[in-house]
């Protein structure tokens, strides 16, 4: 990439040194050269600018409606991008729900005594909370 670049700077550097070479030996020796050649470019060239003025008044009223639908275009697939992603996702939750046999999982008691222990310990706490606030709620047992 950077020697592509380094090359085009190089070729375009020794074009335009050139063309001062060619100003500098026309103007030494008082003889024009290709002479026919650049009277073609001129004309050529004045043909193009000109070309380039109508193309500019013409771009001022294509321009609005070009970005309009540009914009109706750029809404438009936005849409669609998000319909196919939206369609991809739920094929992707379906796949997994399928693969993963959550609609066929039974929880099983754990072989840990310690979670057994934590699991009893909690259920005796919560029973006697809610015995504690049975009674608060009926004051006269």
């Amino acid at each position: 990439m950077f020697s592509t670049i380094l090359v085009l700077f190089v070729v375009s550097l020794v074009g335009i040194i050139a063309l001062f070479i060619v100003r500098w030996y026309e103007m030494r020796t008082s003889i024009r050269m290709f002479a026919h050649i650049r009277d073609q470019a001129d004309d050529k060239a004045l043909s193009l600018k000109s070309d380039i003025r109508v193309l500019q008044e013409h771009l001022k009223y294509i321009t609005p409606i070009t970005i309009a639908a540009m914009r109706v275009l750029t809404h438009r697939a936005a849409l669609s991008i998000a319909a196919s992603a939206r369609m991809t996702e739920r094929a992707a939750h379906a796949l997994a729900d399928r693969i993963s046999h959550k609609h066929t999982f039974e929880q099983r008691e754990t072989q840990s005594t310690f979670l057994k222990q934590v699991t009893s310990h909690k259920n005796a706490k919560n029973t006697d909370i809610s015995v504690v606030s049975s009674q608060d709620a009926n004051p006269s047992i």
